[in-house]
């Protein structure tokens, strides 16, 4: 392996050795070069629009002029811990280029910049006299109205006049003056922000390319959003950003389809590692019918990934991927992978809702998602789509009235739109549900239904449920059964090789009733008619097979752990079916363990896969404050004993302790004690992870019951606990980070924060495939490859080739966001064993690779101008070239070729990216 980095100085020598030789010209420059022609300003709200902006020591301060600098090839940075509100960023028409994006981020120390479509309250609060009630026009107007109002960063629940604020989670506005309560009629409200009428997005995009937007908190905006990109856009990057505090949605893509004929639609999206959370009151579930979604992908979107955020508190989904428009492209190639998503406080909230109408919502990849502790089912329409290594788990009913009661797991259920274009109907056809766990759900665990006022042509069919398993599933109007497929389901559902399991209903009867398949069993129903395994084996022989009811016995079901382990069944450790040959390149469990081709596990997570430990282990924390905790330290010393404990801090002080594992990791569980002996409950008790020691990016909290937003970390939808001698787990989908954080602030007892012991559980990082339906360049014109790429497809045939050109020669492909890489395989041409000249790849963090990396170089002779190799040369074969390197950070691979030992041709199959 070659294994070079060049940098800027690199560039520098390339300018002079220009001016010295022509020759050089030629040799060095070819193919391409590019180098960045952009500017970096720095904004702050103490800066001034008369300075240059081009270093911190003097920024510029306004939104408006920030636009105008949003030209390609520009960087444009806001200073952490400021904030701009009742502020837009306007993007309609602004466009970089690939070489040459335009990037929006944050500079300095401290918490993210904040962009608010809201408005601030701050002073000049009035006391209602008599009361506790205060009171503050918004922004002088005697008419606005306001949709929510947040109180240093506490929602607040709308009640109708100003007399009924007697609570202090309540609010009302009238004739443009909101009042607050606050508890006192001496103390005045502070930090409020109100989401009032007529506010544009916080975000807006349309005909808006080539934009990465990172490290940002973006809150309010309008009625419908907090951020809308609108068609036609492209290559747009969402990374690392709160979005925050909405009336309804979070970020919405795609096209409304107000103009009939119009069909435009927005690709190459890429949304990561952010937090999308509503911020929602329980109180708020009593006093409206829930709306918005997290992400809202709709009707005219071609390429996207959306992977590693946290979403939650919507009042529709968390995900939504939905076409209801029969003009409009539809939804087509997004990967959902590796999301937290849950309801929250949110009384209503499916996890995901993919649907759409015939060809519309399609070959989309729902996988190695945490779905959990939500209202309403997960909608899996569409056609052609793979949903596989989910763990779906904690669906319980909505008790809100107007509201659909739909507990289930998974569903397959097609319905007339009732927007949209009318009398059409949405399809579930030719997909997958394979190497699911879906657990504790109030009815069902998969149901597919179907309504006979739909067409054939949009029939429920050829539909694919294999290797899951069905656990805890509760007890429905038709028995308490994990499948369901209705009678009205005319086309065939292909059932293998699922496990069914409820610990209730089996406990000492293996036999018990766990399916309905096309069986009606009358009104009242008749729960004997339900069918066992083996009869669902049975009366469907030629599509339902291998079908059991075994106990999984996973790690520790309680608290979701639901690996299997040493003493769990062979046929759950090996009895899955292979579906290598349908499913895609990615295909891997919950973790990232790609499934076997055979004897792989059924489930979510393979058997042995991977095998977490407590990876805090003998590991000293820092603090905050003050502690007395000498090596070793008590806190990570496995003694869980509540006298083993380290006071931090003083009295009614906020505090934490601070693990650093050495390294980046996969955490996916924490166990914390605390002083428990008398049964306390601790207030701002708040857990998070990040790759940062300073906490100042890639930060997700995993709990959070701090309901007054105390602690500084935002308002937690988790539930206060009594502390006893077996802790608190918690299990969460799985979060690369090398620093954990655990936060306290005094107790029901006394206000001491005293900590026991402190667990974090987790693997050395699992390099995924991250470069799946992710868009390639050349630099060579006139390049025969549309989306999605032969060289992204999982296409591995030798005659899925894309010719990239003559001479040296190179692909670039853009990863979307920064991402840890570690492997690279890569196939060309190969069906004659030729060898490939020049072949080197590269890894960057520019777009223009003014600095980069090599991992591999079999250019002996500089003929390509990227430096001299040292790696041979090697023959192409069926099996690729796989190179592996020590973790490196980038987003741009280039991949260089410059002709074979058959011809000057340049054949591209495959290429490969792995990382985390």
């Amino acid at each position: 392996m070659n294994y070079v980095t060049n940098r800027s100085s690199s560039k520098f020598f390339l300018i002079a050795a220009l001016i010295i030789s022509s020759v050089l010209v030629f040799i060095l420059t070819a193919p391409n070069v590019a180098f960045a022609t952009g500017n970096t300003y720095y904004f702050s709200t103490t800066g001034s629009d008369s300075n240059n902006g081009f270093s911190p020591a003097a920024p510029k301060q306004n939104i408006s002029t920030a636009l105008t600098l949003m030209n390609a090839g520009n960087t444009i940075l806001f200073k952490r811990g400021d904030a701009w509100y009742n502020a837009s960023l306007n993007l309609t028409n602004k466009a970089g280029t690939a070489a040459d994006p335009i990037t929006i981020g944050a500079y300095g120390t401290g918490p993210k910049p904040v962009i608010a479509g809201m408005y601030k309250l701050d002073t000049g609060w009035a006391n209602v006299p008599g009361t506790n009630r205060w009171q503050k026009s918004i922004n002088g107007s005697t008419t606005l109205d306001a949709y929510r109002v947040f109180v240093n960063g506490v929602p607040k629940q709308r009640v109708s006049s100003a007399s009924d604020v007697d609570q202090l989670h309540e609010w009302a506005v009238a004739g443009g003056i909101v009042y607050v309560n606050t508890g006192s009629s001496t103390i005045p409200p502070t930090n409020v922000e109100v989401i009032a009428y007529y506010l544009p997005e916080a975000v807006v995009m349309q005909n808006t390319h080539h934009v990465t937007i990172k490290d940002i908190d973006f809150r309010g905006g309008s009625y419908g959003r907090v951020i809308w990109v609108k068609a036609p856009s492209s290559h747009l990057t969402f990374d690392n950003l709160i979005v925050q505090r909405a009336v309804q949605g979070g970020i919405q893509i795609g096209n409304s389809g107000t103009n009939p004929d119009d069909t435009s639609y927005v690709s190459h999206i890429t949304i990561t590692n952010s937090l999308i959370d509503k911020v929602w009151l329980p109180q708020e579930n009593d006093t409206v019918v829930t709306t918005g979604d997290g992400l809202f992908i709709h009707h005219a979107v071609d390429g996207a990934v959306i992977r590693g955020n946290k979403i939650l508190n919507w009042g529709h989904s968390g995900i939504s991927l939905t076409n209801y428009k029969t003009n409009l492209p539809g939804v087509k190639h997004v990967i959902v992978e590796q999301n937290d998503i849950s309801a929250g406080t949110s009384g209503y909230m499916h996890g995901l809702d993919m649907d759409g109408y015939s060809g519309k919502t399609t070959n989309n990849i729902i996988r190695r998602n945490y779905i959990h502790d939500y209202t309403t089912t997960n909608h899996v329409l569409g056609s052609s789509n793979k949903i596989y290594g989910n763990i779906i788990t904690g669906a319980t009913g909505t008790v809100l009235p107007n509201h659909s009661f739909q507990p289930w797991g998974l569903d397959m259920y097609p319905w007339q739109a009732i927007s949209g274009d009318n009398n059409t109907w949405m399809e579930a056809k030719n997909s997958w549900i394979i190497n699911n766990t879906i657990a504790e759900t109030d009815q069902y665990a998969i149901y597919l239904g179907d309504n006979p006022g739909s067409p054939s042509a949009n029939k429920v069919e050829n539909n694919v449920i294999a290797n899951n398993i069905m656990y805890e599933y509760g007890l429905s109007p038709q028995g308490q059964v994990g499948l369901n497929v209705h009678p009205q389901v005319t086309g065939t559902a292909f059932v293998h090789n699922n496990n069914f399991w409820d610990p209730v209903v089996q406990t000492g009867d293996t036999n018990g009733k766990v399916a309905r398949y096309k069986n009606y069993s009358g009104s009242p129903p008749d729960f004997s008619l339900n069918y066992d395994a083996a009869q669902l084996n049975s009366v469907c022989s030629s599509s339902c097979s291998g079908n059991v009811q075994i106990n999984p016995l996973f790690v520790d079901p309680a608290n979701r752990d639901y690996r299997l382990q040493s003493s769990s069944s062979a046929t759950m450790k090996t009895g899955a079916l292979s579906y290598h040959s349908d499913m895609d390149r990615g295909y891997s469990d919950f973790f990232g363990t790609p499934f076997a081709i055979s004897g792989g596990s059924i489930g979510a997570i393979q058997y042995p896969g991977v095998s977490t430990t407590n990876l805090s282990a003998g590991i000293a924390p820092t603090f905050s404050s003050s502690a007395s905790d000498p090596p070793p330290s008590k806190l990570t010393n496995g003694n869980t004993a509540s006298t083993d404990y380290v006071t931090v801090g003083n009295p009614d002080q906020l505090v934490y302790a601070q693990i650093d594992l050495g390294a980046l990791k996969d955490i996916s569980q924490i166990k914390m004690w605390h002083f428990y002996t008398d049964g306390r409950t601790y207030k701002d008790v708040v857990v998070q992870l990040s790759r940062t020691s300073d906490f100042s990016s890639y930060v997700t909290t995993v709990f959070n019951n701090d309901k007054d937003n105390s602690s500084g970390q935002g308002y937690g939808s988790d539930d206060e606990y009594a502390e006893s001698v077996n802790g608190k787990t918690l299990t969460f989908a799985p979060v690369t980070a090398r620093y954990a954080r655990f936060w306290l602030k005094g107790n029901s007892v006394n206000t001491n924060s005293n900590f026991v012991e402190l667990q974090v559980f987790g693997t050395d990082p699992i390099a995924k495939l991250v470069s799946q339906y992710r868009d390639i360049t050349y630099s060579a014109a006139g390049v025969n490859d549309a989306f999605p790429s032969k060289l992204s497809n999982g296409n591995l045939s030798s005659s899925d080739w894309v010719d990239v050109g003559t001479g040296a020669v190179h692909a670039v492909m853009d990863l979307g966001s920064t991402i840890t890489l570690k492997q690279i395989t890569m196939w060309h041409y190969f069906n004659d064993s030729r060898q490939y000249h020049d072949v080197i790849v590269q890894i960057s963090n520019d777009a223009d690779f003014s600095s980069y990396t090599n991992v591999f170089n079999n250019d002996t002779n500089n003929s390509a101008g990227q430096g001299i190799g040292t790696d041979a040369e090697y023959t192409e074969t069926s099996n690729g070239k796989t190179i592996t390197f020590s973790p490196l950070s980038g987003r741009y691979v280039r991949f260089w070729l410059n002709g074979n030992t058959v011809n000057t041709s340049n054949y591209m199959v495959e290429l490969e990216v792995y990382g985390y």
